[in-house]
């Protein structure tokens, strides 16, 4: 399957099967667009004292992350993942990047990786969370929640705002 990856400029949804949203993807592919993230990054989002955006540098990071994962765990376990709802516009972007780890039925999730491109505006990442937990019965985010506190943050107070 073809990776988008256009400038999210629209409105998404997740499907009526959210699962169709999560695109399994191979390792070289999640390493090209996280390039293509960060070429974008470098390109169109740093200051002309050559500094990033704060809200880029954990973006930064974590494609720096995934590099080095991709690099070392070359196991049949390990797979990653495009999150791609659909758009208001009819196409499907790659919005997040997932990497997680097979470990007898339970899926742990180790990174997961927003678009530079990504406002909360166009689709919140809420919607991301509860794709994952539809798609897998046993799921483990303590991993991803212990490196990311943002989002453990975002995730765990998001009931609270509705």
């Amino acid at each position: 399957m073809k990776i988008m990856h256009l400038v999210l400029s629209a409105l998404y949804s997740s499907s009526r099967n959210p699962k169709k949203d999560l695109i399994r993807i191979e390792p070289s592919q999640a390493s090209y667009l996280s390039r293509r993230w960060l070429d974008h990054i470098l390109n169109d989002y740093v200051t002309t004292a050559d500094r990033l955006f704060i809200h880029h540098e954990p973006i930064v990071h974590k494609i720096n992350q995934l590099e080095s994962y991709i690099q070392e765990h070359r196991q049949e376990d390990d797979y990653y993942m495009a999150w791609m709802p659909q758009s208001l516009y009819g196409y499907k972007d790659a919005v997040f990047l997932v990497v997680c780890q097979n470990d007898d039925g339970i899926v742990y999730v180790k990174n997961i990786i927003p678009s530079p491109h990504w406002k909360p505006e166009q689709i919140e990442s809420i919607e991301l969370k509860k794709t994952l937990e539809i798609a897998y019965k046993h799921i483990d985010m303590k991993y991803f929640y212990e490196s990311d506190l943002r989002f453990k943050l975002a995730w765990s107070t998001w009931w609270l705002n509705v």
